[in-house]
């Protein structure tokens, strides 16, 4: 016989009305008055983030609901039906009740494995670590430019680049090197700091946390049928494509224009109109949404992309999922702009 440790819990309604009554010992003992002791002896309980979505949503109450003490044992009952009717809510406010994409969304939440498996653990929240990755995408793209915005435009203003020319190789060689030693650079500073961000987190959390469905570990009202690991991969290598093009756009600046200054201020201002418009600025045209998301970017924009705004572009009859439009777009862009950079630079010659 296993140990009772070892035997899969999944998340049922018996489960879940096990904590709506401690929710509700808590609640009578501190007659109603949420102080910060009531608040400690809430992380008692396991399944606490995914009741507010037992609530079935409805027009005259609030979307997200926390007084517990009103839920009923019919709701409890009903918990992946109302879940799946807040689903619904969030989808038609989050893509102005584009029917494609909610057929999509409603498509990918199809395939979530329920009752949501929980191996005898409880429901954490995982989503400050994920957006840590992201605050790393900003200060290595900020260093990327800052060590590669002046490869070829101080050479122009200093002559430099005139006197390696006249060498051996220099003419045939030294633009190939200067690109390909800036993207190892870059490629290296990203790998490392996200190798160690993740041995730390996950040295807190343990390397189970990777096997968790996103339901449990990031958001309950989540549609995507992933888990941390792949959508931690997703996350890395839309990092590492979108690196890829920032750096090759900063090649491509720098090889046009013999002011330092220039090569600099010009990738950071493109930063900073993505982050604006990702994070500020509502922008209700389609294809302008598509131009702004080609701006070479820090990938802050997908984490809003994924956990907030549910994005996906239509293109034609084409739905496509945000991470894949940034990895692809990101490839294809950088390619085109490691080019123009080589031509550029012989125009020089």
């Amino acid at each position: 016989k296993k140990d009772e440790k070892d035997i899969d819990e999944y998340l049922t309604a018996e489960s879940l009305m096990k904590d709506l009554k401690l929710y509700n010992e808590i609640y009578n003992k501190y007659k109603g008055v949420k102080t910060q002791e009531f608040e400690i002896e809430l992380s008692k309980m396991k399944y606490l983030l995914i009741l507010p979505y037992a609530f079935e949503p409805k027009s005259d109450t609030p979307r997200y609901r926390t007084d517990y003490e009103n839920l009923t044992i019919e709701e409890v009952n009903h918990l992946y039906e109302n879940r799946n009717k807040h689903q619904i809510v969030i989808f038609e406010e989050k893509t102005k009740n584009n029917a494609i994409i909610i057929e999509k969304l409603l498509k990918m939440e199809s395939k979530v494995e329920k009752p949501f498996k929980m191996n005898n653990e409880r429901i954490i929240l995982f989503d400050d670590e994920l957006n840590g990755i992201f605050l790393i995408y900003i200060y290595i793209s900020l260093i990327c430019i800052f060590l590669n915005a002046s490869i070829f435009s101080e050479s122009y203003q200093t002559g430099e680049d005139e006197h390696f020319r006249t060498s051996m190789y220099g003419k045939k060689y030294l633009g190939k090197i200067k690109i390909l030693v800036g993207i190892l650079k870059g490629m290296f500073l990203f790998i490392t700091n996200i190798f160690v961000y993740l041995v730390i987190v996950l040295n807190g959390y343990g390397i189970s946390i990777l096997n968790k469905p996103i339901q449990i570990a990031l958001s309950p009202i989540l549609p995507y049928p992933l888990n941390v690991r792949e959508i931690l991969i997703i996350i890395l290598l839309a990092g590492i494509c979108n690196l890829f093009y920032l750096l090759s756009f900063v090649f491509f600046i720098s090889s046009t224009s013999k002011s330092v200054l220039f090569s600099l201020t010009a990738p950071v201002f493109c930063l900073m109109l993505n982050f604006l418009t990702s994070n500020w600025l509502k922008v209700k045209n389609n294809l302008l949404e598509v131009v702004l998301k080609l701006i070479p970017n820090v990938g802050n924009a997908l984490y809003k992309d994924l956990f907030m705004d549910y994005k996906f572009f239509t293109i034609g009859e084409k739905v496509i999922w945000s991470p894949y439009f940034i990895i692809i777009s990101s490839i294809i862009l950088g390619v085109i702009f490691l080019f123009l950079s080589g031509k550029s630079y012989k125009k020089h010659q």
